[in-house]
């Protein structure tokens, strides 16, 4: 176990996290975390699940035909092999 402080950010507070805790949760500036408290009135920090990340049509339609563009010749050589 390590001590910790609670700082005043705004009108809520924050605690600090250890940095070689932080480093073994992979935490950095920005993460996302999860809060429990326990029956036992101790809070659990976990490191939150990243979302997955969804594209928009127009991304998806532009990652294609970058890919089309930037393996043309390899999709023209497996298109050929299949025909053989």
């Amino acid at each position: 176990m390590k001590d910790s402080k609670i700082i005043k950010v705004d009108d809520g507070l924050a605690v600090t996290i250890p940095a070689e805790m932080a480093k073994r949760l992979q935490l950095t500036a920005g993460s996302q975390v999860e809060l429990e408290l326990t029956a036992d009135n101790k809070l659990a920090l976990t490191r939150a699940e990243e979302p997955i990340k969804k594209m928009s049509d127009s991304e998806f339609w532009a990652a294609v035909a970058y890919a089309k563009k930037k393996y043309a010749k390899t999709l023209q050589m497996l298109a050929e092999s299949d025909r053989q």
